[in-house]
């Protein structure tokens, strides 16, 4: 089977031009119903948690990484170049993490809603 190998890097551009070209096209349309924004957030919610492993990935990646052989074009020692960024990271995977609970209470709220007949 031959499939065409893409790096992770090509692959988040491409899903970010993906939703990006899908967002303007929703601006478009009338706003969402609460049912369809149940549906949006839930998969809203796939992708924060996806995301959340590719950050904690890059992460594990920059632990490991050494220094030695970067040079930091501002001059800086290249191992807290590393260690910053890795830092900058796991503050971002905590807020990821926030925004994950507070979609989910939302989507979880949304769940409860129904629709009434109208006479």
């Amino acid at each position: 089977m031959n499939q065409p190998t893409y790096s992770l890097a090509e692959a988040l551009a491409e899903a970010t031009d993906i939703v990006r070209e899908e967002h303007a096209m929703t601006m478009q349309r009338t706003p969402f119903e609460a049912t369809d924004t149940h549906d949006a957030i839930g998969y809203v919610i796939t992708m924060i948690d996806r995301h959340g492993e590719i950050l904690d990935y890059f992460a594990t990646g920059l632990r490991a990484s050494d220094g030695a052989g970067y040079v930091d074009d501002q001059g800086g020692d290249p191992n807290v170049t590393l260690c910053l960024s890795h830092r900058h990271i796991e503050v971002a995977l905590g807020h990821l993490r926030d925004v994950f609970d507070h979609l989910t209470a939302a989507q979880n709220n949304l769940g409860h809603l129904g629709r009434t007949e109208k006479d």
